[in-house]
């Protein structure tokens, strides 16, 4: 069997922008490590802001007689897992 580590594509994505960052950015340019930190960051934001617009309609924790429950009043979905699940 094989145990991969919660955060695995996380990190895989990251190194991936970094290795990208890197081929784009030569190294013997003056301000490298301020662009490849530029690229990174850009990517960053933009993973927080997918995050925020997904999350925004969700509500809760609400509680019921089987647990705490999250709704989405856009989707008329509810759910007994914390949306937030999916981007931590």
């Amino acid at each position: 069997s094989v145990w991969l580590h919660p955060m695995d594509v996380i990190y895989r994505t990251i190194a991936t922008v970094i290795l990208h960052a890197s081929a784009q950015i030569p190294a013997d340019n003056p301000d490298a490590r301020k662009l490849r930190r530029a690229v990174i960051h850009e990517h960053l934001q933009g993973v927080h802001r997918r995050a925020t617009a997904s999350l925004e309609d969700w509500s809760g924790p609400y509680t019921s007689e089987h647990g705490e429950y999250y709704y989405n009043a856009v989707l008329g979905q509810s759910s007994w897992y914390s949306p937030l699940d999916d981007w931590e």
